[in-house]
């Protein structure tokens, strides 16, 4: 289930539909448990259970994957990778001792996966490694295609398209690295140095990566000479890249950004170039949107009246030049202080084109880390060290955002952070993931809260995580869906581990004054019973207040095959029945979607009508 206004459901509803990817029922309360260690692992033989879990990515949609350690009868090789998206719940994508698809002879994976991601269409892609397989051919990228049907994307050792080059090696964890990204329509974008000293960037569907750019190894002006790790890829598979490229045969190079555009790939900005009022000395990878706009960390040569105290930047770019979105020395808005040297700040954008970034300020005395927020050409503060942390103890305040530098936003503006507070009592609790919607900045789950694992078990949270940085369309792993459910992995006490999702129903009764959003009608579960359903089933809600209310439901196609319309309905529980027929007919078995709204507010949810 997922809250959401009338215009938000008015563009996602169809799109939901059309895919076949209703949005996920919630739990009971704001979280929703996925997995749990010590709980059975579906689908697997008789008797395993979940032993370890990784950090979850979510999509879109709210739905998540993560990688899960399974221990059973017979299992040798418990790495596994797991989601929930789709009709059939959860269900491994990668199963223990499965042998590894595209590889011959036949090998099983080994130890998981690593750089694991999910799209809105429930496709996942990951680095994963073979057992008895020697080095130099044992790592690759797998990814799921339109059949749910894992592929292998590209392999070590193995031809890498468009080259006479073979793939290096996948995988190493080193700081920073996405190693693969995923677009909404399903291709998989990486970096790979190769044999023979080659490197280039790729990208493509499951199984048919294609180069998008290359290396050249013998020095031609304007040719690439090296590339950054990381890659961006937008929703339609659009990449953004840094790379080195040659100013002379001798071997001099300079850094440069580039982006896939409509017309084909092309060079945005490079060192030595003016960028306007100043010359670009150097860039950190950049990051992009389905719009074309790029944001990095950015260099600036000193000269004239650039100096070694104002060098350093945020820039937006369109390909029609760079916006500057905040300088080093210039002052941080609400911060009483300058900005410090902005290099890893990780700026990400979405949809609309606002920039969320972390910086430093020097208030006169010392460095004061922050969290910022470009919207509408507007630099705003949204959380420094030394502001009260909501939902905590009195005299508890922000103390940094740079352990992990953790940060999303959504299509809609909302933003989820990472943070650890300090003050009073602030101990083993230090730790949090705090959320900004509107107006409204909340906690969402801190080191010492509670969680109810089960029905009546309740357990206190000691250590809580979430994934990297993403803007939500740059193709990185997501923590933030587009209706703001929010997944993390916690520990707990007593030695248990879960994956969660915070779902949006945390803001119920909370007014939202930069949105207009009052407390909600549509209050309590929307469910509809019973689910999978045979024949008929019924659709509950709750309202808390009296209002007109409609209740509909759609086939995958989107077609309307039931609606019934609520004039004015009192306040309380709401039912609706739906006999499985359209016009008098029986309608197939099958996925369909329902939506219940009231007033400006619409619930959805799936319902599965099976033989």
């Amino acid at each position: 289930m997922i809250r959401t206004l009338g215009t938000r459901i008015a563009l996602l509803l169809p799109l939901l539909i059309a895919w076949g990817r209703p949005l996920p029922a919630a739990g009971s309360g704001i979280y929703r448990v996925v997995a749990q260690s010590g709980a059975e692992a579906p689908g697997v033989c008789p008797g395993s259970t979940f032993t370890q879990l990784g950090i979850p990515v979510v999509n879109g949609l709210g739905e998540v994957a993560f990688t899960a350690t399974v221990a059973g009868p017979g299992i040798v090789n418990g790495g596994s990778v797991w989601t929930d998206a789709g009709p059939s719940g959860l269900h491994a994508v990668l199963s223990p001792d499965m042998n590894a698809p595209g590889v011959s002879p036949p090998a099983s994976f080994t130890s998981g996966a690593r750089f694991l991601n999910l799209n809105d269409s429930g496709r996942v892609a990951f680095v994963a490694f073979l057992a008895g397989v020697s080095g130099g051919e044992d790592s690759g990228i797998w990814g799921t295609d339109a059949t749910d049907a894992l592929v292998l994307h590209a392999r070590e050792g193995a031809a890498a398209s468009g080259t006479s080059w073979q793939f290096g090696q996948f995988g190493q964890l080193v700081s920073n690295i996405v190693q693969l990204t995923l677009s909404e329509n399903g291709e998989i974008a990486f970096r790979s140095a190769t044999s023979d000293n080659g490197d280039g960037i790729w990208s493509g569907p499951p199984g048919a990566p294609a180069a998008v750019a290359l290396k050249t190894l013998t020095p031609v002006i304007g040719a690439f000479k090296g590339f950054s790790s990381n890659v961006s890829i937008d929703p339609v598979g659009r990449t953004c890249f840094l790379a080195e490229i040659y100013t002379s045969e001798l071997g001099s190079t300079v850094a440069s950004l580039w982006s896939e555009t409509a017309i084909g790939l092309a060079e945005m900005a490079e060192t030595g170039d003016d960028g306007g009022e100043y010359v670009w000395a150097g860039f950190d990878e950049p990051k992009r949107n389905q719009n074309g706009t790029l944001v990095f960390d950015a260099a600036l040569k000193i000269q004239d009246e650039v100096n070694v105290l104002d060098n350093t930047g945020i820039w937006a770019h369109d390909g029609g030049g760079g916006t500057l979105v905040a300088r080093e020395g210039s002052a941080g808005p609400g911060a009483g202080g300058t900005f410090l040297e902005m290099t890893a700040t990780e700026p990400v954008v979405n949809a609309g084109g606002d920039v969320l970034f972390f910086a430093n300020i020097y208030d006169g005395v010392g460095t004061v880390p922050a969290m910022w927020l470009r919207r509408n050409n507007v630099l705003t503060l949204l959380a420094i060290r030394g502001q009260t942390a909501p939902g905590t103890e009195a005299g508890t305040t922000f103390k940094d955002f740079t352990t992990t530098r953790r940060h999303h936003i959504n299509g809609d503006g909302d933003i989820v952070f990472f943070a650890t507070v300090e003050g009073p009592g602030v101990g083993a609790n230090s730790q949090g993931i705090w959320r900004v919607r509107g107006a409204v900045l909340e906690k969402l789950v801190r080191q010492g809260d509670q969680i109810e694992l089960a029905p009546g078990v309740f357990r206190e949270v000691a250590a809580v995580n979430m994934g990297g940085t993403s803007g939500n369309e740059d193709g990185r792993p997501k923590a933030l869906g587009e209706g703001g459910h929010t997944a993390f992995h916690a520990s707990f006490w007593s030695g248990e581990t879960a994956v969660v999702v915070a779902e949006p129903a945390s803001l119920v009764g909370v007014a939202d004054p930069e949105r207009g959003v009052d407390p909600l009608i549509l209050t309590g579960e929307t469910r509809a019973a019973p689910n999978p359903t045979r024949a008929a089933c019924t659709i509950t809600f709750s309202l808390s207040r009296s209002a007109d209310a409609s209740v509909g439901i759609y086939d995958v196609s989107g077609r309307r095959v039931f609606s019934t319309e609520l004039p004015n309905h009192p306040s309380g529980t709401g039912r609706v029945s739906w006999d499985g027929t359209h016009r008098g007919r029986r309608l197939p078995a099958g996925l369909y979607a329902y939506s219940v709204t009231a007033g400006s507010e619409t619930v959805t949810g799936k319902i599965l009508r099976v033989r």
